[in-house]
């Protein structure tokens, strides 16, 4: 998709006051307050070359439920719509791990818990599948 094709599809994007840019995309457009799972979060679109890469959706602050839970409801809302998330190595589970990911069709997603328990920030990442040949 491109970043045209993207402005006519989706409602309310914004560009983004410093693009930031992460595995050789950069962050040009943003929305806020994006449902998904019953969670609010805030989107951000990732181009390189001029096609989209990479789509970051990071929770907004100020849900009243533990991080943990918050979490633990991302993954299992995931493992709903994409299967069982691939196994991690050391027993943990993912939501101990605070990492689950899929592979579908032609993408990565990662679900990410990161932080301190006062200042945790949940992610959940689609990405565009890189295949080496």
């Amino acid at each position: 998709m491109s970043a045209s094709e993207l402005r006519e599809a989706v409602p309310g994007l914004q560009p983004v006051r410093r693009p930031q840019t992460v595995a050789g995309a950069v962050g040009r457009w943003r929305v806020d307050g994006v449902q998904q799972a019953d969670l609010v979060f805030d989107e951000t679109f990732f181009f390189a070359e001029q096609t989209l890469q990479r789509v970051e959706l990071v929770l907004q602050p100020g849900t009243s439920a533990q991080p943990d839970e918050v979490f633990a409801h991302l993954v299992a809302s995931l493992r709903a719509s994409y299967g069982p998330e691939l196994p991690l190595h050391g027993g943990l589970s993912s939501v101990e791990a605070g990492s689950a990911s899929w592979v579908h069709d032609e993408m990565d997603i990662l679900a990410l818990q990161s932080g301190s328990a006062s200042q945790t920030r949940v992610r959940l990442i689609y990405k565009a599948r890189i295949s080496c040949q």
